[in-house]
């Protein structure tokens, strides 16, 4: 999910909860850095699990997981959560090769943000072959 759906999402929860503070731009963006590998197409499932409570969750972040943990289950899903990306990496890594250095290369996939393996460079595809990369 993207930034703009994140926000929709937290503000369909303020609302719904009728909470009298919004929470912060600065809490904002790091709960988004935790759940951002979540597809935009769970968010309803997600939003229903979490509505299933009194109150606004605690942690919201760990509540998203856990909803989406429920709408892999509910719909089948087999791949521990990892939706299809176009950018055509795997599970969130790209494997490259370098056509000039003849050597290969992983880096995380920015378009699907679906790693989040440490100590690995992230790039989108299409911007590692402008730079001679092609997939291996």
């Amino acid at each position: 999910m993207n930034e703009i759906e994140f926000k929709r999402f937290v503000g369909k929860l303020v609302h719904y909860y009728n909470r009298k503070t919004i929470p912060t731009t600065q809490s904002l963006n790091i709960w988004l850095q935790e759940v951002e590998r979540i597809p935009a197409e769970a968010l309803d499932f997600i939003f229903n699990h979490i509505k299933q409570g009194d109150s606004f969750p605690g942690n919201l972040p760990k509540a998203m997981r856990d909803g989406w943990q429920e709408w892999i289950r509910a719909n089948g899903k087999s791949n521990g959560g990892f939706v299809e990306c176009e950018d055509g990496c795997d599970r969130g890594i790209l494997f490259v090769w370098h056509t000039v250095h003849c050597t290969g290369f992983a880096f995380r996939c920015a378009r699907c943000n679906q790693s989040d393996l440490i100590g690995i460079p992230a790039a989108k595809y299409g911007d590692l072959v402008r730079r001679g990369y092609e997939r291996q």
